[in-house]
């Protein structure tokens, strides 16, 4: 991905001299100072509202990213970070968690994550030490879900270096356990995945790892001036990702060989898990960067088949492994299964996949659109109805990875604007960039970005993880008067997200499939939340459960704009 990629220097640099090259330059500073982007306040957007609010400084988030970027040009620190949309005490109120990186291999209590408690008055306090939260090392990303099944949402962080698994107390606390639930590793993780592989109502854990980022064995590149710059991550080699089956009581064993998952190498970046093939069973997806996409299918009996090349799913249609990073799994076509959209390096396209019963066609240029699709690297990405209208809109989080000819700035050539996209009615996306607001107009290295409502009012917000500066808490403002529904399944004593639980929502003479899900986009945890946006429907007909183990229940209409808990065993057993 970056520029020092041996087998790519040829295109790159024949690219590069019609000044087409994706681009920078990092500014380093003082050792023990953070490294920050420069240049944004250069780039002044137009002026206008928008639908959405940046909220960051008034609600009180003082974070700011340390990538530890101090003139080595270590591939870690340009990747990084994610964060987390979640509640952590229990008061149906959206906490935030965002991971800090800092210098490889040093660990300062300074330069630590950060958890913010939702206070539910528009404000955010910060609670990282008193909570256990304030984890330090190279933290890359998040994934939440409750290991143990005591009710409490855990936080697994991935890492450049050892991982850590952080246990709810119940109590406002976090305890590390990661030894104890046997959950060791090392190595470069990026995006983790929680959902229950075998539908026995314990959740498995997938790990996906970039590549060996050992300081010893780093690897100086430069691009085509003979300007220092981030390496290609073939410069290391392809890793196995990781598979951890859940043994019940806060432990798990190492499956990754006898699952299946050992059996390949890529460079992991990000993973959703999702029913891609609409069997009952839950499988997993992972983008990898420069190598064929894994697409892991779930025989329900502990072990997976990659069969990415078999479905269409492991390149684009020209057969290209593409730059995988984020991914959205949505039903974005209403047919009732599961497509995917996954970003891409810039100058090239970045894929949408549409299935067609677990076979997957490359749906790019029929859906995307040529003049917003290769112009930025895309990184997190998601999918949701801004406005309640019953359509889905994506953001796509950007941020460059290496030096353009075509930056105005020396300092500034990182930077990259995020893209808000709406569906037209011919079905293709086409950016709305305007409509959505300055705040998303402002050129950054964004990373990480996860949805959510995070005050409660049925519209759904955002977290934008920067890497090197501070995150953007975006509120959404659209109003519309779109009507909405947000269901949340649970367990039969009221215990929940049941992850990967599939949503089907009869209203208003339309039907919509959702997953109930956490992790997807890139280094995130999102509100597991399943969201809604009816229109002018105020009202729903019905809506049918299919659980994780297969089974599936029906519940009642009712009215609209609530928040819905649908505990399992209380609807109508299907057959």
């Amino acid at each position: 991905m970056p520029a020092g990629h041996n087998r790519y220097r040829t295109l790159l640099l024949a690219l590069a001299c019609v000044g087409v090259i994706g681009a920078s330059i990092w500014v380093a500073k003082e050792r023990g100072g953070a490294s920050e982007p420069k240049g944004a306040e250069m780039a002044e957007p137009p002026a206008g509202a928008g639908s959405f609010t940046d909220i960051t400084v008034e609600a009180g988030i003082d974070f700011v990213h340390d990538n530890g970027a101090r003139g080595d040009y270590l591939l870690c620190e340009i990747m990084g970070p994610g964060g987390a949309l979640f509640d952590y005490d229990g008061d149906d109120l959206l906490d935030l968690f965002l991971v800090q990186s800092g210098i490889l291999g040093e660990e300062r209590a300074d330069v630590a994550c950060r958890l913010y408690r939702n206070d539910g008055d528009g404000g955010f306090t910060d609670v990282s030490e008193a909570s256990g939260a304030a984890v330090t090392g190279y933290g890359m990303g998040c994934a939440v879900g409750d290991h143990d099944g005591d009710g409490t949402a855990d936080l697994y962080i991935t890492r450049v270096g050892p991982d850590v698994l952080l246990a709810n107390q119940g109590d406002g606390t976090f305890r590390d356990v990661t030894a104890e639930a046997g959950l060791i590793n090392d190595g470069y993780t990026s995006s983790a995945v929680w959902f229950d592989a075998d539908g026995n109502g314990r959740l498995d854990l997938y790990v996906a790892r970039y590549t060996d980022l050992a300081p010893g064995a780093h690897v100086p590149c430069t691009n085509f001036l003979g300007h220092r710059e981030y390496c290609d991550p073939s410069t290391a080699d392809q890793t196995r990702d990781l598979f951890y089956r859940n043994l019940g009581g806060g432990r798990f064993e190492d499956a990754s060989t006898s699952s299946g998952v050992a059996l390949r190498t890529g460079y992991g970046l990000a993973v959703v898990a999702a029913d891609l093939d609409s069997d009952g069973l839950v499988d997993v997806y992972v983008a990898n960067d420069q190598s064929p996409a894994f697409h892991w299918r779930n025989r329900g009996d502990g072990t997976f088949e990659e069969v990415g090349p078999q479905t269409g799913s492991a390149y684009n249609g020209q057969g290209v492994a593409i730059a995988g990073m984020g991914i959205v799994a949505e039903d974005f076509d209403g047919d009732a299964d599961v497509d995917l959209f996954i970003t891409n390096i810039r100058q090239f396209s970045p894929l949408f996949l549409r299935n067609d019963g677990a076979m997957f066609s490359d749906a790019s240029y029929r859906w995307g659109h040529p003049r917003w699709m290769a112009p930025h690297t895309g990184f997190g990405t998601v999918a949701f109805d801004s406005d309640n209208d019953g359509t889905l809109e994506l953001f796509v989080a950007n941020g460059g990875v290496a030096r353009s000819r075509s930056a105005t700035h020396i300092e500034a050539v990182y930077t990259e604007p995020n893209q808000f996209l709406r569906r037209e009615g011919t079905g293709r996306w086409s950016e709305d960039g305007e409509t959505f607001g300055r705040s998303l107009l402002l050129p950054a290295v964004s990373r990480g970005v996860a949805c959510g409502d995070i005050d409660n009012d049925g519209d759904v917000d955002l977290l934008v993880c920067r890497n090197g500066e501070r995150p953007q808490l975006l509120r959404n403002d659209a109003g519309g008067g779109g009507h909405w529904l947000s269901v949340l399944p649970v367990d039969a004593e009221g215990r929940g997200p049941i992850l990967n639980a599939r949503v089907t929502l009869d209203a208003g003479g339309t039907r919509r499939m959702r997953e109930c899900r956490a992790q997807e986009s890139y280094l995130i945890s999102r509100d597991p939340r399943v969201h809604f946006g009816l229109g002018a429907s105020d009202a729903f007909a019905s809506i049918r459960v299919r659980w994780p183990d297969g089974s599936v229940e029906r519940f009642p209409g009712g009215a609209a704009d609530r928040f819905l808990t649908l505990r399992r065993g209380s609807g109508e057993a299907e057959r």
